[in-house]
């Protein structure tokens, strides 16, 4: 089994690439329209679709199971190898941005538990860690401690509450993540335009 995703190439020799992860509910051009919007002329796109269908056009990245508990091993497992496979295969590791958005936030913070090496930036919105547990980034490997993280929420979230977002930026900032910062904006459970741009800004920077 391997994840489906829809990709955008750029008519440019382009060496950059953004990794864009869809919500609960999403599928794979739920951030097609969103991250067009940036008019990043020379950079590839690549938009995962979670393994888990809800209903019609509808999918998760977790499955839960009859007990209540949430199946999320394999998800994670079908996302590392695509990354591995067709990202990081093919784009340098500097050049790559992954931004996610509530659910796909969670997939970003999983994905900085399993990376051997620095990208260019992971940008989770208004996201959660699958588990409080104060060792959930314990296993990160030094080599990223220098990698940005940029987490934004909004204030007003009431789907997920915005200190979900603050218990992932101190866990980070323990386990020696020396490059985490949050930003916190006067909406709802959305994706703000001033942090897209904030995301424009440091893809055309690198």
């Amino acid at each position: 089994m391997h994840l489906k995703y829809k990709s955008h190439h750029t008519t440019k020799q382009t060496k950059k690439c953004i990794v864009a992860i869809h919500g609960w509910g999403g599928n794979s051009s739920s951030f097609s329209s969103i991250i067009h919007s940036l008019k990043l002329t020379d950079v590839d796109c690549y938009y995962p679709q979670a393994p888990y269908e809800i209903d019609l056009d509808r999918f998760s990245w977790a499955y839960q199971l009859p007990n209540g508990n949430w199946k999320v091993n394999e998800a994670k497992r079908l996302f590392d190898q695509f990354f591995n496979k067709i990202i990081l295969s093919n784009y340098d590791p500097n050049n790559v941005f992954v931004i996610g958005f509530s659910q796909g936030a969670s997939v970003c913070y999983d994905l900085i538990t399993s990376l051997k090496k620095p990208l260019g930036g992971i940008f989770p919105i208004a996201g959660f860690l699958r588990s409080k547990e104060s060792t959930y980034f314990d296993e990160i490997n030094c080599n990223i401690f220098s990698m940005p993280v940029v987490i934004a929420h909004g204030l007003k979230d009431d789907v997920v509450q915005p200190d979900r977002s603050n218990e992932a930026y101190s866990l980070l900032k323990n386990a020696g993540m020396k490059k985490v910062e949050i930003n916190f904006y006067p909406g709802a459970h959305k994706i703000n335009v001033k942090f897209l741009q904030k995301l424009k800004k440091r893809i055309k920077q690198q």
